[in-house]
C-alpha cells in the first residue's frame, strides 16, 4: 500500500487540478501574508530601539549604584557631578560622544496636549543628532 501511495496523491491533486492550484494560491498568498507581518514586526521592533537608544537612553548609562533601587521616586539626591562623568566618558577608547540626560516627570502643555520633557544639553546633544531633520519650525 506504502508504494502506491505517491501514485495516488498525484492522481488525486490532478484529478480536480482547479481545486488544486486554488488550494495551492491560498497556501502562497497566506504564507506571504505571514511573512510580510514578521517582516513588519522585526522592523518595528528594530526601530523602537533605534529610536530608544538615540534618542533616551544611549547606548550606556551610567547612573549612581542606588539609583535603580530608587529610581520610581524619582531620586535627585542620588545624581552624580555630570561633568566629571562626561569628561571620562569622553576619554573611553571608542566612544563618540558623550552627554548628559536627565529623565525627570515634567509635562509641556503645547497644542491642548500634554508632552511629557526630558532635560538635555543641546550644545553636546548636536554631536549626535540631527535637529534640523527633527524641528520643523524654531530654533535650538
Amino acid at each position: 500500500m506504502t508504494i502506491k501511495l505517491p501514485a495516488v496523491a498525484f492522481r488525486n491533486v490532478f484529478r480536480n487540478l482547479r481545486r488544486s492550484i486554488l488550494s495551492a494560491v491560498a497556501i502562497a498568498v497566506s504564507a506571504m501574508a505571514i511573512m510580510a507581518l514578521l517582516a513588519l514586526l522585526e522592523t518595528m521592533e528594530t526601530d523602537m530601539a533605534n529610536n530608544l537608544t538615540s534618542y533616551y537612553t544611549g547606548e550606556v548609562r551610567i547612573r549612581h549604584a542606588e539609583y535603580e533601587k530608587y529610581e520610581r521616586y524619582n531620586p535627585l539626591h542620588l545624581s552624580l557631578d555630570t561633568e566629571e562623568v562626561t569628561s571620562i566618558a569622553s576619554n573611553v577608547e571608542g566612544v563618540e560622544a558623550a552627554t548628559a540626560r536627565i529623565n525627570f516627570p515634567a509635562n509641556l502643555y503645547i497644542d491642548e496636549k500634554n508632552n511629557g520633557a526630558m532635560g538635555v544639553d543641546f550644545n553636546t546633544e548636536q554631536a549626535f543628532i540631527d535637529f534640523p531633520a527633527i524641528v520643523n519650525e524654531g530654533r535650538i
